[in-house]
This record gives structure tokens, C-alpha cells and sequence, in this order.
């Protein structure tokens, strides 16, 4: 079983790297971190961009031995801050039309990305799978609604008349949290580009994955801060861009950045399935490796807030296991292990929302949709099937909600009303891929490898062997 996380093991590294070079940013920034301003020298503002762009490149090339592409990537990055001092800067200051006005910000915007492409194009790598992570890395440019998080943050203060969390505060543990988070998409991507990812088996776990404490941590706390940050973000983001838009609108005119908007705005979606993924394919692997064996605790590291609390807990108490036989035992352990405290505390839940729903209303909507809802979690902790089913239509209504906010005139206490449910609908995106080991464990894979001349362990009802090569 090949290590295809062994990048994991220098995330402490990268982790300094990257906290090091947020904070020069955040704390020299003389207006909330906005490097754009005029208040930066223009080869000062060069200094921070590029040095922010490119310890991303300096990272994979640490931890993935990738230098050559690394320092083509930087450089390609300093070439396009320079571009953009000398030539992209005079051309913004040239009046244009409109909508040549409009193509020319998406041309700029989309530009500062070509790094990472660089950072792939100069390996040897299939032609088709250049294509796909050409627009993957067009399409990461969502990752940017992590950034409208801070304007939350002052929306929450206003709220409650106090000061819950400073803007330079924010801006670090966003900043540090979408870096880290790039690094870790990037690197699968690598694992992508050079065959080492299963790319049609979503449930595939491997023992072999080598993890250390100091990286679990890290890697859990960033993945789940982007999530949370990228869904409050980009939620500020609509609201934002809704009433700008209307203007536009009311006016018969549909602005490129109209589009732009919705499209970044419906990727998010697809990075939240890619972070439910991999965090679950995360937490699985360290849970063989120090065999920590129970469903109930892989729910508790959901909760949000508690579920760290219990991660750190859990791996500072635990020792990891060397041997394949002591990660055998804790596969066929977990599987065997019971979700029904899981369900007690679903339906419990359930319960007091309906008590509460009848104590202030009589009307039959909300009933019909909680008995729907509840419908909906039966059938899906009872089969696979209605798991699915549950997952696309929350998709669905996603995707329907996106559409009607943008294309539609809605009132403005519409706005806020869908604007609301929008955090709410994509978490429970998450947290769906999330909770599927909990109800359907049995439906996962391990790499075999190693273990083809152990012994067989007669604990609980095991996982199906990967019939296939080692990832």
C-alpha cells in the first residue's frame, strides 16, 4: 500500500511557511489587508503579492519534491505582477466600453491563476488530464468567497454591539486556513496527475496512508475553517452582489460580472463535495491508523466548534499503529461498531422541533415539511439508494436557490430570507457527505497491499478488498 498522503507528513512545515507569510501580510496591510490600495508603494504591493501567490508553489515543491515546476510557477508569478505594474495597470486606466470594460477584469482576474496551470503544464502529463485540471484551476477561483468572511464578521459585531473578533484577526485565520486548504487541493490534484488517486471509487480507504498527529490537527482544523469560511463568505457574497446587481437589471443590462457570479457562485458547491470528501476519506484513514474505533465518536468530530475539541482529544490520547494486522482490526472493528446513539440523537432532535413547531403554529407547512424531513432521514440511514437520493435533491435546491437569486427580481425581504437558508442548504451538503460512513460503512473499500499475508481477523462484518493495483 503506497503512501499517497506522505505530503501530510511536512504540513507542520508548510503550516510555519504559510503563517509566516499571512502575517507579514495582515500586519503590514495599512487598510485591512487590501494590498490594491494606494497607500502601498506599487513595487511594495508586488513584493506582497507575489510572495503571498507563491508560497503556495514553494510548498507543493517542498513537500511533493516538485521543485522544477515550483520555481517555474514563481516565476510565471512574478511575470504576471510585473505585467500587471506595467501594462495591465495603464490599460485599466484607458476608458473602454462597458462590456469591453467587463471582459477585460474576467480576462485579468482569470490570468493570476495561470501559475498553478504552469505548475501542472510543465510535467509530463497525459493531455486529457491537462484539459481537466486546466479548468479546475480556472474554476478554484471560488475559493475567493473565503474573503467576503470578514465583512460577516463586522455584520456580527454590528449585531450584538461588540467586538467578537478584530479585522486583522479574521483576515489571519482565513488567509492561513484558504492557503493551507489550497496546498492540500493542490496536492491532490498532483496525486491526480500522476495516477495515484482512485478516481471512480469515492469510498476507497487506505491503511497504508502514513498520518502524525501535529499534521492531523492542522489539516482538520483548516479543512473545516475553509468549509465554514467559504459557506458564511460566499452567502455575504450573494447578498452583496444581489442588490448591486439589481441596478443592472432595472437598467436592461446584464453585466458580465452577472455571470461571473453565478458560475463562481455554483462552483462552490463543488468544492464543498470535494471538501466532504476529503475530510472524510481524512478522518477514516487516521481512525485505522490509531485505531479509534467507534461511529458515534466520527460523528462527534462533525459537530462544529466540539468536533475539534474532540479531534485534538482524541489523537493526543491515542497512539498510532505500525502494524497492518492493528490497522486490519480497527477497519473490521469500525465496521462492526453500532451508529444507534447517532439515530437517538437525530430523532430526539427531531422531536422537540416537532413539539416547538406545534406549540407556535397550527398551520399544516411546516408539519408536512418535518414529517418529509423525517421521512427523508429513515429512508436514508436505511439504504444507500435514499441517501443519494437525499444528497442530489439538496444539490438540487441548491443549485434552484443560486438560479432564482440571481436571474429572478426578488423582493428584498426575499433576499434576505434566501440569503439565509443559503449557509444552511450547503452545510447540510457537507455535512451529508460527511455522516455517510456513520449509516453506510459497509459500502467502503480498503487497499489490500500489506495485507495479503496477514491474518484474517474474525471481528464484525469486514470491508470489501480493493481488487486493484495499490494507490
Amino acid at each position: 500500500m503506497e503512501n499517497n498522503k506522505a505530503y501530510l507528513n511536512k504540513l507542520p512545515q508548510v503550516f510555519v511557511l504559510v503563517a509566516a507569510t499571512v502575517c507579514l501580510q495582515v500586519f503590514t496591510a495599512p487598510d485591512k489587508s487590501n494590498f490594491d490600495t494606494e497607500q502601498y508603494s506599487d513595487w511594495l504591493r508586488i513584493v506582497i503579492r507575489v510572495l503571498f501567490n507563491s508560497i503556495i508553489f514553494v510548498a507543493l515543491g517542498f513537500a511533493l519534491n516538485k521543485w522544477k515546476a515550483a520555481l517555474i510557477a514563481v516565476g510565471t508569478s512574478i511575470a504576471i505582477a510585473l505585467l500587471d505594474l506595467y501594462v495591465f495597470k495603464q490599460l485599466k486606466l484607458e476608458s473602454k466600453p462597458e462590456s469591453t470594460e467587463a471582459i477585460w477584469y474576467v480576462f485579468i482576474s482569470t490570468i493570476f491563476y495561470l501559475p498553478y496551470f504552469v505548475f501542472f503544464l510543465v510535467q509530463k502529463i497525459p493531455a486529457k488530464k491537462l484539459i481537466i485540471l486546466f479548468f479546475v484551476v480556472i474554476g478554484s477561483r471560488c475559493f475567493n468567497h473565503v474573503f467576503f468572511v470578514n465583512d460577516s464578521f463586522e455584520f456580527l459585531n454590528r449585531l450584538f454591539h461588540t467586538k467578537l473578533l478584530s479585522d486583522r484577526v479574521g483576515d489571519l485565520v482565513v488567509y492561513i486556513a484558504c492557503q493551507l486548504f489550497m496546498f492540500l487541493f493542490y496536492c491532490e490534484m498532483q496525486n491526480y496527475a500522476d495516477g495515484k488517486a482512485a478516481e471512480k471509487n469515492t469510498t476507497l480507504v487506505n491503511p497504508g496512508n502514513g498520518y502524525n498527529k501535529a499534521s492531523g490537527i492542522i489539516g482538520f482544523w483548516a479543512v473545516k475553517t475553509f468549509v465554514y469560511s467559504i459557506v458564511i463568505g460566499s452567502a455575504h457574497q450573494i447578498q452583496s452582489l444581489r442588490y448591486y446587481f439589481s441596478s443592472f437589471r432595472e437598467a436592461g443590462r446584464i453585466h458580465i460580472f452577472y455571470y461571473q457570479a453565478i458560475i463562481t457562485t455554483l462552483l462552490c458547491v463543488l468544492v464543498i463535495l470535494f471538501c466532504g470528501w476529503y475530510l472524510r476519506k481524512f478522518i477514516l484513514e487516521y481512525f485505522i491508523s490509531y485505531s479509534i474505533t467507534s461511529r458515534f465518536v466520527y460523528w462527534l468530530t462533525l459537530i462544529p466548534v466540539i468536533g475539534l475539541f474532540v479531534w485534538v482529544i482524541m489523537l493526543l490520547t491515542t497512539e498510532r499503529k505500525q502494524k497492518p494486522i492493528e490497522k486490519m482490526y480497527a477497519i473490521n472493528d469500525l465496521a462492526a461498531s453500532e451508529s444507534r446513539a447517532v439515530t437517538v440523537i437525530f430523532v430526539i432532535g427531531m422531536l422537540i422541533q416537532f413539539c416547538y413547531v406545534l406549540s407556535v403554529t397550527r398551520s399544516p407547512v411546516p408539519l408536512f415539511f418535518l414529517i418529509a424531513d423525517a421521512g427523508m432521514f429513515l429512508w436514508m440511514i436505511a439504504s444507500k439508494p435514499g441517501y443519494q437520493v437525499t444528497l442530489w435533491l439538496r444539490i438540487t435546491c441548491f443549485a434552484s436557490l443560486i438560479i432564482f437569486l440571481f436571474l429572478k427580481s426578488p423582493e428584498r425581504d426575499t433576499i434576505a430570507y434566501a440569503t439565509f437558508i443559503y449557509p444552511f442548504l450547503l452545510l447540510s451538503i457537507f455535512q451529508l457527505m460527511m455522516i455517510f460512513p456513520v449509516y453506510h460503512f459497509d459500502t467502503f473499500a480498503y487497499i489490500s497491499g500489506d495485507f495479503e499475508n496477514q491474518p484474517t481477523p474474525s471481528t464484525g462484518d469486514r470491508l470489501t478488498e480493493f481488487d486493484q493495483s495499490p494507490v
